[in-house]
């Protein structure tokens, strides 16, 4: 890193280059142009050490690049979760090593986007389901009831949900049952009826009651149901 134009620094940075030394890129992460910061942190090298200091920048993409950073630590999602930046606490929650604990203080949050990226983390738990199924947005409540580790118990409450897109998503989830199926099948959205009956717990019984719903999408959707059990 030797040239004094950013874009220079940024491709010499860039695509992982071995030769960077860790020299050059605490010089580099110093830079006055924010260009240089962003392509410093995002390098493949960087420390721990180096991601602290970035996550303190006065530029919001250094800091979304620095929580991105494979090489971020629980304690580096701690402190992006503080930022007043909503990417930067978004992305902090996309991080693999962000803990149940992170998930839980980010389904606090008062942006609804980070609590619905907190909901696709592999390690919500059953706990941050039932909290989540609460929540005043949609969008948040239909990312909870989407996640695997969502219970019979998760989907059952989330059938009774005033919207009609979280009662959807509910019962499309593979963990329905045939009783799930059967309320479902009451339901007032026909798009909820027409899911319930496509899914694949779905009995001959309940083939037998879509057939006589009162919508024709329904039935129709019931028939070619049948005629492929038939086959």
């Amino acid at each position: 890193i030797k040239s004094n134009h950013p874009e220079i620094t940024k491709l010499n940075l860039s695509h992982g280059n071995p030769h960077v030394t860790q020299e050059q890129l605490a010089k580099a992460s110093k830079d006055e142009d924010s260009i240089v910061r962003k392509a410093a942190i995002k390098h493949p090298k960087a420390t721990p050490e180096h991601i602290g200091k970035a996550l303190e920048d006065k530029d919001e993409y250094v800091r979304r690049a620095a929580i991105r950073h494979p090489n971020a630590t629980p304690e580096h999602i701690s402190k992006a979760l503080e930022d007043e930046d909503g990417f930067v606490r978004a992305a902090a929650m996309r991080h693999y090593n962000a803990t149940p604990e992170h998930i839980s203080k980010a389904l606090e949050d008062k942006d609804e986007d980070v609590r619905k990226v907190a909901l696709e983390h592999p390690k919500v738990t059953p706990e941050h389901i039932s909290k989540a199924l609460e929540d005043n947005k949609r969008s948040v409540r239909e990312a909870a009831i989407r996640h695997y580790n969502a219970t019979p118990e998760h989907i059952g409450k989330a059938l009774e949900d005033k919207d009609a897109y979280v009662r959807r998503a509910a019962i499309r989830h593979t963990k329905a049952t045939p009783e799930h199926i059967s309320k479902a099948l009451e339901d007032k959205d026909v798009l909820v009826r027409d899911t319930a009956i496509q899914h694949h717990k779905a009995t001959l019984e309940h083939i037998s009651k879509a057939l006589n719903d009162e919508d024709e999408y329904v039935r129709e959707t019931a028939r070619f149901i049948l005629n492929r059990k038939r086959k």
